[in-house]
């Protein structure tokens, strides 16, 4: 009985082979016709066959008349394009097929350039081609790119796609003559988190002079130890800006044998590097140099005490108070500032006496820390003070600070100024602080747990995910055409183990907010929203203005 059914299957097998074969050789005869509309229909019926036209076109080349055999071999190189290319793609772009068949290497270029870019609002122009439909199309358009324009095109969107499987092709740009080329490949490769890439960038930051601050930047957001060599010497480097680099790289990598030779930065020549160092010690809880801090808080360098003293409260060196209580007397309004920040996030409530004397200082931004302190420490003095410094005429960035802790308190009266005006991430106007007056009792419970991990990675989406399920949440995420939430590459470091999980999760907002279009968050009860933020200025205005309503 086998015997018999795949006689029987051969049998069937071979009419439908002869079947399609007459149906193509009929619509390969349809090709001599003078009539355009009848050649353009057997065309379109050719190229629906697919493969299965393939074998008799190939006898057609060979045809005596010359117009049968241009359009067979037209056909053939057409259905080897359609064959390599998605149905998804030859369905959002019809004629694909046709544009890049009789156009040269540099029509692929354009045609990648035009499938993945934005309109001039941001949003994807094809919002509908997902990121496996462009891999055909990159290799072949890195190759026909020509200008500095084109290329630097290809990196953007290749990042903000996610064309991570694509590195293979992509790494030639690493090599590029032009240098602004071969920087924006290293952006690139960051923000796609091609590990796979790593043993390149490690070349271009051991040979390539003009990017080696760029190569280090990479290969720290990408975690690359076997960089830590090569980063430990560039600490050393005439350049402040890939010292500066380098020093941050490490602390992400987690190098904390690397916490001696950051050390001698905090006090290095140029301010910029300065605050890079600190921030990588204290990402590799580099509890150990307390004594050293000690020592800068008395620095000659009004800079240097700073930075100590920023140092010493995210680090949570108790031992440095007596010197941070110096620095509330000091000349420099910064200094006084720092020093109050740093003991409110020591929790040192022997200073309240200090820090309460500070709210009548007289520089606005001393009093806002002053007040800031306070309210760390659970200070109900504050809120005078800070009701006071929403009316600063002068600095807005101190009006809206206030209007944020003022919020974080659980009291309303920092809502309107958060509302007012367009929401400004650089001016700390996000409406994530109004979070803590709706919803105390989630704030309060995210505020209160800690990320047991060392570091994050992965998308924006992935990483709201995992602090979602670690915080007990659901996740929903209300914005539409945002591919950098799904496709750019983040790399968080949980600073000396401190922060709470409602602490990452404003880091990440706020780093999401700087995208386009920039998004919010707002917490319910079961679940963290994500949406962008004109829909969150929608939201907030009309909880806010339903919130009044209650109280006629």
């Amino acid at each position: 009985m086998p015997k018999v059914q795949s006689l029987v299957f051969f049998i069937l097998f071979a009419l439908l082979q002869d079947r399609n074969s007459n149906e193509t050789r009929a619509l390969i005869e349809k090709l001599r016709s003078e009539d355009g509309v009848v050649r353009e229909e057997a065309v379109r019926q050719l190229k629906a066959l697919g493969a299965i036209a393939a074998e008799e076109l190939r006898k057609a080349v060979q045809e005596k008349d010359p117009e049968v055999s241009a359009r067979a071999r037209h056909l053939l190189r057409v259905l080897e394009i359609r064959m390599k290319l998605t149905v998804n793609i030859l369905e959002t772009l019809p004629g694909i097929d046709e544009r890049l068949t009789t156009g040269g290497e540099h029509t692929w270029t354009e045609v990648f350039l035009e499938a993945s870019g934005n309109r001039e609002n941001g949003e994807r122009r094809y919002p509908g081609l997902l990121s496996k439909d462009f891999k055909v199309l990159v290799g072949a358009g890195v190759r026909g790119a020509l200008s500095l324009e084109e290329k630097s095109g290809i990196c953007k969107n290749a990042a903000s796609l996610g064309l991570s499987g694509a590195s293979s092709e992509l790494k030639v740009l690493l090599h590029d003559k032009d240098p602004y080329v071969r920087s924006d490949a290293v952006k690139m490769f960051r923000d796609l988190g091609a590990k796979e890439v790593i043993p390149e960038l490690v070349q271009v930051l051991k040979n390539d002079v003009i990017l080696r601050g760029e190569a280090a930047e990479a290969l720290g957001q990408l975690g690359a130890r076997e960089a830590v060599p090569l980063l430990l010497d560039l600490l050393k480097d005439k350049v402040a800006d890939v010292r500066k680099r380098s020093a941050r790289a490490l602390g992400e990598i987690g190098a904390a044998e690397t916490i001696p030779a950051l050390v001698p930065l905090l006090r290095d020549e140029a301010q910029q590097v300065r605050f890079p160092a600190a921030l990588a010690i204290v990402d590799l809880r580099g509890f150990e140099v307390a004594p050293v801090l000690q020592k800068l808080l008395k620095d000659p360098d009004a800079h240097v005490r700073g930075i100590a003293a920023w140092a010493s409260g995210e680090l949570g060196s108790r031992a440095t108070m007596p010197e941070l209580e110096l620095l509330l007397i000091e000349k420099d309004a910064w200094l006084r500032g720092s020093a109050a920040e740093a003991i409110g996030k020591l929790g040192a409530t022997e200073a309240l006496p200090l820090l309460h004397g500070l709210l009548k200082d007289q520089d606005a931004g001393v009093r806002g820390h002053a007040a800031w302190a306070l309210g760390q420490l659970g200070s109900r003095d504050a809120a005078p003070v800070l009701r006071e410094l929403l009316k600063d005429p002068e600095d807005p960035q101190v009006s809206s600070s206030a209007a944020e802790r003022l919020c974080r308190m659980g009291m309303t009266e920092g809502v309107p100024a958060l509302l007012s005006g367009d929401p400004d991430p650089l001016l700390g106007r996000r409406y994530f602080n109004l979070n803590a007056v709706r919803r105390p009792e989630v704030w309060k419970k995210l505020q209160e747990s800690r990320l047991p991990v060392r570091f994050l990675e992965g998308s924006a989406k992935v990483l709201f995910e995992e602090i979602a399920k670690r915080a007990g949440l659901g996740l929903e995420i209300a914005i539409k055409h945002r591919t950098t939430l799904e496709q750019k590459y983040r790399r968080l470091v949980l600073r000396a183990g401190r922060e709470s999980i409602l602490d990452v999760l404003e880091s990440l907002e706020w780093l999401e907010s700087l995208e386009q279009p920039p998004i919010a968050l707002v917490l319910e009860g079961d679940r963290i929203r994500v949406m962008s933020q004109i829909d969150a200025q929608d939201f907030w205005k009309a909880w806010w203005a339903s919130e009044q309503e209650k109280k006629k």
